[in-house]
C-alpha cells in the first residue's frame, strides 16, 4: 500500500520482488527496478486507475548525478517549456515509440533515408537503456558527422577497451566539449525536438579529457533514445493524452526540492522527488543486447 502526502487515501498496487542480481545490474547501485512501461501493470498505471494520479509521470535524469521521478501532473517550479510529440500509432510491445522524421548535427540535416525510421520496431523512446542505438543508415551518418566535426576541431581520434570511437585534447569533464562538438537534434512527428548537446551523445572515460560516442549501430532491429539523450531533461509522458514532452531542466536541482512544493490543492496530483543515482557503464555496441528495457 502507498500514501501520498496530499492524500490519506492508501493506493494499493501489485509488485514483484527479485531474488538474485547478476552483471550491470548487480554491479550498479540501486537494488530494484521500477516498471514504467506502457502498460496497465506499471506502476504508474496502477496508480492513475486507482484514481490516485492524472495518468502523467515524468522522469529527469540529472547530470551529472541525481534527479526526480513526478507522479502525476505536477507543476514544477521553475514551469519549463516543453517540445511536444505524440506516441506512434503503431507502438512496439509495452513501450513509448515514437515517430522520428530527421536528425540534424550543427546545421546539417543528416542524409538519412526516409524509410530508415521504419525498420525493425521503428523508434523507442526507452529510459531502461543507457545510450543511443541507431539503425545502421542514420548511425553511419551521425557518426561520420562526429568524426568529422571533431577531426576539424583537433580532436586526435582514440578508442577504449571495448572498441568505440573516442577523441581525446578537450577539457575534463564537459566543459568546454561544445567548443569542438555542435549541438545535434532529433526531430520527431509534429515538430518535437529533443536537443542533443555534446554531453546528451558522447560519454568520458576514466582518462579525463577523452570522450567516446554514446551512440551505437542497432542494425535493421530499429532505434532506441536512451538515457543518455535525456540527461538534464524532464520528460513528461503524458499517457492520457498519448504524447511525451521534453524540457530542459537542472534535474539535479529538481531532485533537491522538498516533494511538498510539487503538490497542487484541490486536485489528485502528487508527486515523488527522489535522488536517482548516476547510471555505470552499460555494455559497448559489441557486446550491448538492443532489446528496449523500459524501466
Amino acid at each position: 500500500m502507498f500514501t501520498f502526502p496530499d492524500s490519506q487515501t492508501k493506493v494499493p498496487i501489485t509488485f514483484g520482488c527479485e531474488d538474485g542480481e547478476s552483471g550491470e545490474i548487480y554491479r550498479q547501485l540501486p537494488d530494484g527496478l521500477v516498471g514504467m512501461g506502457n502498460s496497465a501493470g506499471a506502476f504508474h498505471s496502477q496508480l492513475a486507475a486507482a484514481g490516485a494520479i492524472p495518468h502523467v509521470f515524468s522522469l529527469c535524469f540529472g547530470f551529472p548525478t541525481g534527479g526526480a521521478m513526478l507522479l502525476g501532473d505536477a507543476p514544477v517550479p521553475s514551469n519549463p517549456q516543453y517540445s511536444w510529440t505524440r506516441f506512434s500509432s503503431s507502438n512496439f510491445g509495452d513501450f513509448y515509440s515514437v515517430d522520428v522524421d530527421q536528425i540534424t548535427f550543427g546545421n546539417k540535416t543528416l542524409d538519412i533515408p526516409s524509410y530508415a525510421f521504419d525498420t525493425g520496431y521503428k523508434t523507442v523512446l526507452d529510459s531502461g537503456t543507457t545510450f543511443i542505438y541507431l539503425v545502421t543508415p542514420a548511425y553511419r551518418q551521425f557518426a561520420a558527422a562526429v568524426a568529422a566535426a571533431a577531426a576539424a576541431a583537433g580532436l586526435r581520434e582514440t578508442t577504449d577497451d571495448y572498441g568505440d570511437f573516442c577523441w581525446s585534447g578537450a577539457g575534463p569533464d564537459f566543459v568546454d566539449l561544445d567548443r569542438y562538438l555542435p549541438v545535434a537534434s532529433i526531430k520527431f512527428a509534429g515538430n518535437g525536438t529533443l536537443k542533443l548537446p555534446p554531453y546528451r551523445y558522447m560519454f568520458q572515460l576514466s582518462q579525463k579529457g577523452t570522450y567516446c560516442m554514446a551512440v551505437f549501430d542497432n542494425h535493421n532491429d530499429g532505434s532506441l533514445i536512451g538515457g543518455v539523450a535525456t540527461r538534464n531533461v524532464l520528460v513528461k509522458y503524458d499517457v492520457a493524452h498519448q504524447r511525451v514532452g521534453f524540457a530542459d531542466v537542472d534535474c539535479q536541482a529538481l531532485g533537491k526540492i522538498p516533494a511538498k512544493q510539487f503538490l497542487t490543492n484541490g486536485t489528485a496530483a502528487a508527486a515523488v522527488a527522489a535522488a536517482l543515482p548516476g547510471s555505470t557503464r552499460a555494455p559497448s555496441a559489441a557486446a550491448a543486447a538492443t532489446t528496449p528495457q523500459q524501466q
